[in-house]
């Protein structure tokens, strides 16, 4: 895909973005008795001759292969670490509490929060407009504001809030460069080129390791049916596997998983360096999978 943003005043001055981008989704199947188990693999790059098909597919199918025999585990709480893919759809559910119109309203749980401790001290979280391999790198919003790197979280404090035009105008500051539409006829609502969760860079390996026992949650479900935005309660339908002394040894399904998003934040132990992209019209967010300490767990 490859997209241009063009704008123009009636004074002759002219900008222009481009983004490009390839996509790709697929899903494995493998019958477990008259069960069918299903996994499925995407993935967002700047250049489509970087999408490995034969790997995507090889770990969608292992996944499926693997869940074969899944069952619940007891209710209680478990130490989890949470794919990379969650915590992908996670920072796009929860993005807005960044943005300075939630923060005005008094809708986001950060409003009353900046320069204090918000996240575990491993946490970062910026936005790069100009990311290396970045999927919606842009020079200006879609107010011809200039875009620019920022720190929203650094070290688990939180740093600066995100403004479009309007929000910045009613807070007396200046737009950060965040204001973006969803479709060329819509008004400009606060948005991020790339935004980025990094720290501790770890193998998936280490995680689980460092982990010991508990649960590695692969996939979720309802994430935007059964997550609030606003209070960062979520309770959502999983599966992954039971991990003992650092190993995965059962396939888990049929549990729901359920915290506060701005408890979990403060409670992540460790990142990993399995980075992964998901491209939203809110934007494209990278994350690599985390260790959590704690999560409630409803199985058995």
């Amino acid at each position: 895909t490859i997209r241009t943003i063009q704008i123009q005043n009636d004074k002759g001055i002219c900008m222009e973005d481009t983004i490009k981008y390839a996509s790709a989704w697929l899903q494995a199947e493998a019958l477990d008795g008259e069960v069918v188990q299903t996994s499925a693999n995407a993935c967002v790059v700047q250049n489509a001759s970087d999408i490995d098909f034969e790997q995507m597919f090889e770990e969608a199918a292992e996944d499926a292969c693997n869940m074969k025999g899944a069952k619940p585990v007891a209710t209680g709480k478990y130490p989890v670490v949470l794919k990379n893919s969650i915590i992908c759809e996670m920072l796009s559910m929860y993005m807005s509490a960044f943005g300075a119109e939630q923060v005005r309203k008094k809708l986001s749980k950060l409003s009353e929060s900046k320069d204090t401790k918000v996240a575990s001290e491993v946490i970062c979280l910026s936005e790069e407009p100009t990311l290396a391999g970045g999927v919606n790198n842009r020079t200006f919003d879609d107010e011809g504001n200039p875009t620019a790197a920022k720190k929203l979280i650094e070290k688990g404090v939180l740093k600066q809030f995100l403004y479009n035009q309007e929000e910045a105008e009613m807070a007396g500051t200046k737009s950060t460069g965040n204001g973006f539409k969803k479709s060329y006829k819509g008004k400009p609502e606060i948005g991020v080129t790339n935004l980025v969760l990094h720290g501790q860079e770890k193998s998936l390996d280490t995680l689980l390791a460092e982990m010991q026992s508990g649960l590695y949650i692969t996939s979720c479900d309802g994430m935007f049916a059964c997550a609030d935005v606003v209070s960062g309660d979520f309770a959502l339908i999983s599966r992954g596997y039971l991990v003992e002394n650092g190993r995965k040894v059962s396939p888990v399904n049929q549990i729901t998983i359920a915290g506060n998003f701005y408890d979990m934040i403060k409670e992540i132990r460790a990142l990993g360096n399995d980075y992964r992209t998901m491209f939203t019209s809110a934007g494209a967010f990278v994350t690599p999978s985390v260790f959590v300490k704690e999560l409630v767990v409803s199985g058995l």
